[in-house]
């Protein structure tokens, strides 16, 4: 009763409130209170405390006595739709929101079908959300928890999609770039949540609603150029065949609709951007499932397939979108996870029209980087997928020869290749051969393509270094890989052409191949971008209890999607060139071709290409007279042979530059390479230990090598077991190296010794304790544990990357600290161009041992040599780097040897002056 008394309403609400979160209630005072609120409180004229508490006694009661509730039925529902009405206080809505989602799911379907159009109309009218949060709010609450909130609301059941996805395809046609992503988000959740509902049905309102859907989509990602909309719709197109893989009916429809629009595109080529981006959206579609992926690849590997290789060789600037878009297929398929499949990738009735394509882009255009670029890629990641999709190699994609055929090829390219870019493109899918996931794909690097860049190397090596026989042996072996590459492609291309002789006549709309695998997959996720919303007004009341967020009063219209703009009829793109029609318009035959034939005029009189299985969609409407075989088709460019090769014409110096980066780049890739080729390229300067000397022949080709292994080194120093392994055998076996050389009167250049350091510093730096302080040991029981300021100048050749290594030590790796600073000293008072790099040693363990009688020991040597009568430069350095490592440490020592540093700056020498003082800038400096 005192809910009629209007001053009392909030503390009753208050007392209610606390009621039913701590009583249990009979269901007669459940009743009872829901339908005295509903009659008796006006929740617009309270206050927002009180219309708070409001929307939480019914979201209690709902979710502690949902039973109770759900016998109220269509007055719960519409005494909930009341309350919410009009808020606009964003602590309230995060709260109404919830409540509007949780009726929906908790009721059944009869009852709240009804209410539908009102429910989404209560919570559509703050699409999209806009809301700025007030600076230090004590609630914390953000516009992702508003946003979130309402695409429950949205999501909530399958009924309210009639009014919610035309709403979303309306926004989408928003000028607000946040709008838009905010809508691509929402439809991509609801399109989820609707199928999950139904337990893997489509409702036929949304089954109606998929044309609509693929024509808005279609019109936001072809008709602009702000790149974060195209990859959002893209994102989208994925998202929701994700969504309708459940339903077999529904995906069906959606992706037979998007690749006939898509694929009419790409067959026309009149506009090469948007066929570009049609392409994309076929490889989005691919990456939503399996069977997405393979409706598409059905519908458009064959057509694309046919169309390329009726393309003119010459016309090359139309031969390029379609290998793209077929890279991008690759690349779809290749991120699905074909575990439930058998292993069997959704590529496998297409494979021979992608390696034909790969293939024909590769050896028949020499003078085209650009297709030759996308080839490589192309094969690279064909490469992958093939290994990674079966363990089987009688059921793999590709069989075995053909896998190690594409390796060695692109392994010849990253050594010869004249084109740098086509260079460092096929090195960069070895690379991500190297890294995939797949042991096989690492297994065919290593037994394939580092033994063969080591055994090129070390014939690099070899005495004469005879250059016109290393490049009569590539183009030798070049010959050989494409002869055996393009009599696989003319396998494939019989096969072809048979399949299509004993499929039934006519051919088909590019669904003649059937895919026989029917196993599922699960979708793999591509990029993501970030959604927000709203139009970014702050209608924050800070003069008020109130926070508003927005009701926009244009969302109270809905619409459907806006049109697209590559429907049947080809419309939609501006041309760029030439407009051609589905089979290329006849064209010059291009010059001196090797291939022969009549590639230039008769394209569209000749039969269709008998290399897609199934026929295709661009049969020629002139006169099909022609049923020859494959090698008779009117496609003379497609056919490389071996007369197309460019000759390879290297330096020695050249190829090993190239072996050597390539080798860097793998190593760095892996761990088990790194294993294989760093002791081999560190066996090699053992072998070749001469071209240490500055004077040699080989002596830029040793720097090289050993630069290699320090880069390779570099890419793993964080990697405690390699550089574990490293410590415990690289570096030990490049000391000893050194040594011998040495110790046989050689010179040893500063190049070389630069790299050896380099590599050490990394090895040690990265090493555990115990691999750090095996290495000390060996060290000191070698001659460079023995070095004195006596000894030979070859062998002081060496005390740099002794320094370098003890510099480096953890504390806790110093073993025998007494005997290295024993060595040390004498060497840091001497004459030599040795002793500023002995004072650092000296000093630097000092700084790391633990304070006791050898820390003061050497600090009163130091004290000794450094008196004004018998002070040097070399004394005086090893002063100062002395005084800074105490001075680091917190050493007692420190101020006195600081006041002796001082003196000797006033010294009458102006060599000790000068020492002196220059001396502080390096105890003051930070490093």
């Amino acid at each position: 009763d005192r809910l009629q008394d209007y001053p009392c309403i909030g503390e009753v609400m208050k007392g209610m409130l606390a009621m039913a979160k701590n009583h249990n209630l009979d269901p007669t005072d459940i009743d009872a209170i829901i339908r005295a609120v509903f009659q008796e409180v006006q929740s617009a004229s309270q206050p927002q405390g009180t219309r708070k508490n409001t929307l939480e006694v019914m979201m209690t009661l709902l979710t502690r006595y949902t039973g109770t509730v759900k016998t109220l039925g269509a007055d719960f529902i519409f005494g909930i739709i009341q309350l919410v009405d009009g808020e606009k206080d964003p602590r309230n809505l995060l709260i109404a929101f919830r409540l509007v989602a949780c009726v929906v799911r908790s009721f059944p379907r009869e009852d709240y079908i009804r209410f539908a159009e009102e429910i989404f109309e209560i919570t559509s009218c703050y699409f999209p959300i806009t809301f700025k949060p007030r600076p230090n709010d004590p609630d914390a609450i953000t516009k992702e928890d508003l946003v979130d909130g309402l695409r429950q609301c949205f999501s909530a059941s399958p009924v309210l999609a009639p009014y919610v996805v035309p709403f979303l395809l309306d926004k989408m046609s928003s000028t607000l770039t946040s709008a838009k992503m905010e809508s691509f988000a929402t439809l991509d959740l609801c399109m989820a949540a609707y199928a999950s509902q139904n337990d893997g049905g489509i409702d036929s309102n949304i089954m109606g609603m998929l044309p609509d859907i693929w024509a808005a989509l279609r019109t936001e990602i072809l008709s602009t150029s702000d790149t974060e909309i195209i990859k959002r719709g893209l994102q989208s197109v994925q998202n929701i065949c994700s969504a309708l893989s459940s339903n077999p009916t529904a995906l069906s429809s959606f992706v037979v609709a998007l690749s006939r629009d898509c694929i009419h595109q790409i067959k026309s080529l009149s506009d090469l951007k948007l066929a570009r981006a049609c392409g994309q959206i076929l490889a989005s579609a691919s990456r939503g499932s399996l069977a997405a992926c393979q409706n598409v690849l059905a519908s458009a590997l064959p057509t694309i397939h046919q169309r390329y290789m009726h393309i003119p060789r010459h016309e090359v600037a139309f031969r390029l979108p379609l290998l793209d878009i077929v890279i991008d297929l690759v690349n779809a398929t290749s991120e699905l996870d074909n575990n439930t499949n058998g292993g069997e990738s959704p590529l496998s009735s297409y494979i021979d029209h992608v390696f034909d394509i790969f293939t024909t882009s590769l050896f028949g255009h020499h003078d085209t980087p650009a297709l030759r670029v996308s080839a490589v890629e192309g094969l690279s990641r064909l490469l992958i997928v093939a290994a990674g999709s079966s363990r089987d190699s009688n059921s793999a994609l590709l069989p075995e020869d053909k896998q190690k055929a594409i390796l060695l090829q692109l392994t010849h390219i990253i050594q010869n290749d004249a084109d740098k870019v086509v260079r460092n493109r096929a090195l960069d899918g070895l690379v991500l051969i190297a890294k995939s996931s797949s042991e096989r794909s690492l297994d065919l690097i290593r037994t394939n393509t580092v033994p063969v860049l080591l055994k090129n190397l070390r014939a690099l090596f070899g005495d004469g270094g005879d250059v016109d026989m290393i490049n009569e042996d590539a183009n030798n072996d070049a010959k050989v890989l494409q002869d055996l590459i393009m009599s696989f492609t003319k396998t494939s291309r019989a096969s072809s052409a048979q399949q299509q002789q004993t499929s039934s006549a006519g051919g088909g709309c590019c669904g003649g191949s059937k895919k026989s695998s029917s196993s599922s997959s699960s979708s793999a996720s591509s990029s993501s971008s970030s959604s927000g919303g709203g139009c970014c007004r702050d209608n924050t009341n800070t003069n008020s209890d109130d926070m508003d967020v927005t009701i926009s009063e244009d969302n109270q219209q809905q619409g459907g999607a806006g049109g697209g703009c590559c429907g049947g009829s080809g419309g939609g793109g501006h041309s760029h060139g030439h407009h051609h029609a589905p089979s290329p318009a006849p064209a010059p035959a291009p010059p001196a071709s090797n291939g022969g034939g009549c590639c230039g005029g008769s394209s569209r009189q000749s039969a269709p290409s008998s290399s897609s299985s199934g026929g295709g969609c661009c049969q020629s409407e002139g006169n099909n007279n022609n049923n020859k075989a494959d090698d008779d088709v009117a496609m003379p460019d497609t056919h490389v042979t071996s007369t197309d090769q460019v000759k390879i014409i290297y330096t020695v110096g050249d190829k090993c530059s190239n072996i050597l980066h390539a080798l860097s780049r793998l190593g760095g890739s892996s761990e088990a390479i790194f294993r294989d080729v760093v002791p081999a390229l560190v066996g090699l300067v053992s072998e070749r230990s001469e071209g240490l000397r500055a004077s040699t022949r080989i002596h830029l080709n040793v720097i090289s090598v050993l630069s290699s292994v320090a880069d390779i080194i570099q890419a793993w120093n964080e990697n405690s077991s390699l550089m574990n392994y490293a410590c415990d055998n690289t570096l030990p076996k490049l000391v000893e190296i050194l040594l011998s050389h040495v110790n046989n009167g050689a010179g040893l250049s500063s190049e070389c010794l630069e790299q050896v350091i380099r590599a050490s510093g990394d090895i040690i730096s990265g090493a555990d304790v115990a691999s750090q302080s095996g290495m000390v040991s060996r060290l000191l029981a070698s001659p460079l544990g023995k070095i004195a300021p006596d000894s030979n100048s070859n062998i002081k050749q060496l005390l740099p990357i002794f320094t370098s290594i003890i510099s480096q030590l953890k504390s806790g790796a110093l073993v025998q600290p007494d005997v290295l600073l024993s060595m040390l000293f004498p060497l840091s008072l001497g004459s030599s161009d040795y002793s500023l790099i002995a004072s650092k040693c000296f000093a630097s363990i000092l700084n790391k041992i633990p304070e006791g009688d050898i820390v003061d020991k050497y600090a009163d040597l130091i004290i000794a040599e450094a008196t004004p009568n018998k002070a040097t430069s070399s004394s005086v350095g090893c002063l100062v780097w002395t005084t800074k490592a105490l001075l680091l440490r917190g050493h007692a020592l420190a101020p006195k040897l600081g006041g002796i540093l001082t003196y000797l700056a006033g010294s009458s020498s102006n060599e000790i002056s000068s020492a002196a003082s220059s001396g502080f800038d390096v105890v003051l400096a930070d490093d």
